[in-house]
């Protein structure tokens, strides 16, 4: 996500990963050992406009700036130790 790029990703639709790519909107999350499927997407995201493509990057670089930043994910870490420690 960070390099703004879009993402295929062959996880569990289920997982972590898929529900982030999901919720950020910036790719396609197809299920492990489908290989079919996966090419039928891959020919299908190469028919897209690049601008398309180009949006779906950026919105996953903003998803991942918010949620996996090391001074978004410290600030959490804080939070909870302070928590803890009342």
């Amino acid at each position: 996500m960070f390099p703004a790029k879009p993402i295929i990703a062959t996880v569990d639709t289920d997982s972590v990963t898929g529900n982030a790519i999901r919720e950020a909107g910036c790719g396609w999350v197809v299920e492990p050992e489908q290989p079919e499927l996966l090419e039928k997407l891959i020919k299908e995201v190469q028919e897209l406009p690049k601008s398309e493509l180009i949006t779906m990057g950026l919105k996953g670089r903003e998803y991942a700036l918010k949620q996996f930043s090391k001074k978004k994910n410290l600030s959490k870490l804080v939070g909870i130790i302070e928590r803890i420690l009342k």
